[in-house]
């Protein structure tokens, strides 16, 4: 018995590499779809489901005639922004192959990415041999991005420029600017419409803004820009070298052109990678400065119900840093 044991654990084992991927979403209003597409040497699938701490089984004897091994769940109760965890078992070529467990935020089935299809071009490539103005949006003003940013994005050449097939987003100090010194941080005035001949974000003094007290202009001026092109699906990739230098924050964002479900985070965002540029930033004994990098999806119906902790990872560089050139 020991050894018709062994022998089927090998057997089990032999096409393990091979991965399937199953779609779930929500059909119905609150019923559970699980989809796994076609393929030759399929002859049935058992899905594992783990939600709010409890495990069903769905086991699919026969495809349907959309060649999809389907089972619909209409008692899940199932809703928009579930975390579900689930494996599959395939029954591929007489032997079972069993998956690890996954994790995955349910929306309803209309609203999911289309399968993938073998044609496919560029929406949009910039090398940055020059700055084209027309491709982008300069942000232009000190509002502080919501988080109490202590810096003003300007168009000045020293903050964003191109050349030789890169864009610099350099930060420089404030006082350095022809406008001021260190007496105007103190108490200054700050009239980004005066400065520029323009100003994108007037919200929170961003426009305008006035030092009094312990409330002084913004000591960093830094560079932003946001493209032109938009794109609902597909694949965006930037090459891209995070700076080193206290509290600098390096970021490049996904974010909505129409915000068509609403003000953030209705409409989401995606950011594909944030840091910080210490080369020391402690929390919690790990060192999340420039030798971290993270990802987050912002979601929820308001500003104070942001699920992005739901959808947030990041990675240490093991004993390195991320300082030098990586495709994001």
């Amino acid at each position: 018995m020991r050894a018709i044991g062994c022998l089927l654990l090998l057997l089990s084992v032999v096409t393990a590499s091979k991965h399937f991927h199953p779609e779930l979403s929500i059909v119905k209003g609150t019923a559970l779809r699980l989809g796994l597409v076609d393929e030759s040497g399929i002859n049935g699938v058992v899905y594992y489901v783990l939600s709010n701490g409890q495990e069903r089984i769905y086991q699919v004897e026969e495809k349907n005639d959309d060649d999809i091994w389907e089972f619909v769940d209409v008692d899940a109760n199932a809703h928009t922004g579930d975390l579900v965890e689930y494996k599959t078992s395939v029954l591929y070529n007489n032997n079972w192959i069993e998956s690890e467990w996954n994790k995955v935020i349910l929306v309803p089935k209309d609203l999911m990415m289309p399968r993938k299809s073998k044609r496919s071009y560029n929406v949009f490539r910039d090398d940055f041999n020059s700055f084209n103005k027309a491709s982008y949006t300069i942000e232009v003003s000190s509002w502080g991005g919501g988080n109490g940013e202590f810096q003003v994005y300007t168009p000045e050449y020293n903050n964003v420029h191109a050349a030789n097939g890169y864009l610099y987003l350099k930060p420089t100090f404030t006082v350095d600017h022809h406008a001021f010194d260190n007496g105007k941080l103190y108490n200054g005035r700050m009239d980004c419409n005066s400065l520029w001949g323009t100003c994108t974000n007037g919200v929170n003094w961003g426009c305008d803004r006035t030092s009094f007290g312990q409330e002084i202009l913004p000591p960093i001026m830094s560079g932003k820009v946001t493209s032109h092109a938009a794109i609902k699906y597909g694949r965006v990739n930037v090459r891209a070298r995070i700076p080193k230098g206290d509290w600098i924050w390096p970021a490049i964002w996904l974010l909505p052109r129409d915000n068509h479900y609403g003000g953030w985070p209705k409409s989401g965002e995606i950011d594909m990678m944030e840091s910080k540029g210490n080369i020391r930033a402690m929390d919690g004994g790990s060192n999340h400065g420039v030798s971290y990098v993270a990802s987050t999806l912002h979601w929820g119906p308001d500003y104070s119900h942001n699920a992005y902790y739901l959808t947030h990872s990041g990675k240490h560089s093991n004993g390195g840093d991320w300082h030098g050139w990586h495709t994001y």
